[in-house]
């Protein structure tokens, strides 16, 4: 049957072009491919490029999330898109091992999301199975970068340009390369307010972050027991 193939597949194991079911499966594949290529030839207005994605995906796609074509998929239904998500054009997704995309994501041009592979085996190497692909709230993926099966990318994680992700990203961590490796840890800014809020600066100094005096107002950057929290974000500031 179709569905135990698509089943397999999500729980990762081997699917053989021999089996039964798989010319349904892809017959439907192709469907798929159909249904993109009509979306991806011509210009397309922002409810246009819904109703193809939802048809692709066979779920409703956030309005506030947006899709420029032309995306290249293969299977649309094992894919879930989160809220005010930008995806780029030329994307490249490969969605039967399924994919998971949270809120606030911003994928670059020409990035590849890869959820099935081959068998090694050159004897069985048609065959093929899968493993998910997760991509959790906040992440910004750049462009032409290829996440390969099974990756977990962390909580507003950043993927370099060009990199190639083999292996699950940290949460707020920059990873970029070939394979890809962390090179840096993203970092809050921590600001303490009070009436003195507008007499503090951000100060970056080579990745670290200190808390400088704008004028001689007297508060140092040391927090007092009235100050609350905030981020420099929350009062304003941009670092």
């Amino acid at each position: 049957m179709m569905n135990d193939i698509f089943a397999k597949d999500l729980s990762g194991e081997m699917v053989s072009p021999d089996e039964p079911g798989y010319d349904e499966l892809i017959t439907d594949i192709f469907a798929t491919i159909k249904t993109a290529t009509e979306m991806n030839t011509g210009y397309r207005t922002h409810e246009e490029v819904h109703e193809y994605m939802e048809r692709i995906l066979d779920k409703e796609l956030d309005a506030t999330t947006t899709v420029l074509p032309p995306l290249y998929i293969d299977y649309g239904k094992p894919v879930n898109i989160g809220k005010r998500c930008f995806i780029q054009q030329c994307c490249t997704f490969f969605g039967r091992g399924g994919i998971t995309i949270g809120n606030d994501v911003f994928i670059g041009p020409k990035v590849n999301l890869i959820t099935i592979n081959h068998d090694p085996d050159p004897d069985n190497r048609s065959a093929t199975y899968g493993r998910p692909i997760v991509i959790e709230d906040k992440v910004w993926i750049g462009i032409n970068s290829t996440i390969l099966p099974g990756v977990r990318i962390g909580y507003g994680a950043i993927v370099g340009a060009g990199s190639v992700v083999t292996k699950d990203v940290p949460a707020m961590t920059i990873v970029a390369g070939n394979p890809a490796r962390i090179i840096k840890k993203i970092e809050t800014c921590l600001l303490y307010t009070s009436d003195a809020a507008d007499d503090l600066l951000c100060v970056d100094l080579g990745g670290r972050r200190i808390l400088k005096k704008k004028k001689k107002s007297g508060v140092s950057g040391r927090r007092s027991n009235r100050s609350k929290i905030r981020t420099c974000k929350e009062i304003g500031r941009w670092h």
